[in-house]
């Protein structure tokens, strides 16, 4: 219910804030018809479909390997203990991914903004500096974890057993937090680049290849439970991870630069029709 209210009142804030603050209004101007702005709304369709659904299916491919892995987790011998461990490492996990989402949005826009302005050896400097910046942030996080790890399962636990089940896995899970913190930095950047078709690739390779084969092996075969799960997320992770880096540290930027100056001069195009139109229609 509360998570409900909270997600209805996420629109109506957004609201509120451009109404107080309407930044909106330099991308449409109010001297433009709203005929003239749906017209170019719909021109720019092609290419949201063309960055937005490789994104999109980058981050379900993810989404949904956690979803199935948390599936398998209740299939394991004591399932309810599991779970329960299980779900607690996932909260304490999407919190930890927060941090790392913010310094990849950062990384993003910043990265963007770089490459739009034929800046390509600054968007480099960019991100060098966010992975860099993650891997200090996450190893902190983790080192923190591992020196608390006594008492953040009584946070969420009151189970002994459950308690012991969490302390047995928190190695992984420390090495889990420090490769998560990466692979999300190094999405944004593949994001900034506009190259999220190549992140779809690798995630679903990673995941679906060597990620979930690898959890049915540890958890299953080789009977190492809870253990197995997150082992086996972890190696897949690792080697998209991997993946993304020598993606990232092999490309040449210009090539990135100068598709980044073709989208805006398209946009500018789309934009200076949208103010003759509006011209005509009004």
């Amino acid at each position: 219910m509360g998570r409900t209210i909270c997600y209805n009142l996420l629109p109506v804030f957004a609201y509120m804030y451009m109404l107080w603050n309407p930044v909106h209004k330099v991308w449409w101007p109010e001297n433009h018809s709203w005929m003239a702005q749906w017209q170019t709304a719909w021109k720019h369709i092609p290419e949201f479909l063309k960055l937005g659904v490789p994104g999109m299916i980058m981050t379900m491919v993810e989404q949904l390997a956690f979803d199935a892995a948390s599936i398998t987790v209740g299939w394991l011998p004591s399932a309810v203990l599991s779970l329960a461990v299980h779900n607690v490492l996932l909260t304490i996990n999407v919190t930890v991914y927060s941090i790392s989402i913010g310094v990849g949005t950062a990384c993003c826009i910043r990265l963007g903004n770089a490459l739009g302005a034929n800046e390509p050896n600054r968007a480099r400097v960019i991100s060098n500096a966010s992975l860099a910046a993650t891997v200090g942030i996450v190893l902190v996080v983790a080192a923190v974890f591992v020196a608390s790890h006594k008492s953040v399962p009584g946070l969420f636990l009151n189970d002994p057993d459950a308690i012991e089940a969490f302390q047995g896995v928190v190695a992984i899970f420390a090495g889990f937090i420090v490769v998560d913190g990466l692979n999300s930095t190094s999405q944004s950047i593949l994001r900034g680049m506009g190259q999220l078709t190549i992140g779809a690739i690798v995630n679903a390779i990673a995941f679906y290849m060597v990620g979930l084969p690898l959890v049915g092996l540890f958890a299953f075969q080789f009977e190492w439970g809870l253990h197995g799960t997150w082992l086996g997320l972890s190696v897949g992770l690792t080697l998209g991870v991997g993946a993304y880096l020598v993606i990232i540290y092999r490309s040449d930027w210009q090539p990135r630069a100068d598709e980044a100056i073709l989208r805006n001069e398209a946009k500018h195009t789309r934009r200076l029709w949208c103010s003759v139109s509006a011209m005509g229609l009004s």
